[in-house]
């Protein structure tokens, strides 16, 4: 009859491999986070700047930005506020750092 493999049973080599395996795991799940959320920092800010410099370009027009970001928001399935919230980032930090 065959000893079933536990972690209660196995060498104390395989019990550090596990560990490691497991922090190697959880550790490339924390990178991929932040790699995740750094792209999505750097696409709404690039966001901002498409609209806020369209915008600078139209000045004068009455009303014109509030259309556009309308016309922006239907077209591409996003809120209104997440458009003006990324002029807003884009406004607040001109000069983005891209780390790599």
């Amino acid at each position: 009859m065959k000893t079933e493999i536990t972690i209660e049973n196995t060498s104390p080599e395989v019990k550090l491999l596990i560990e490691t395996i497991r922090t190697e795991i959880d550790q490339g799940k924390q990178r991929a986070i932040q790699a995740m959320e750094q792209e999505k920092r750097l696409t709404y800010w690039n966001v901002g700047k498409h609209i806020k410099q369209h915008l600078s370009q139209n000045q004068g027009r009455e009303d014109y930005g509030k259309y556009v970001i309308s016309q922006l928001a239907k077209e591409l399935s996003l809120s209104s506020n997440l458009l003006y919230d990324s002029v807003r980032f884009y406004d607040a930090y001109p000069k983005i750092v891209h780390a790599h």
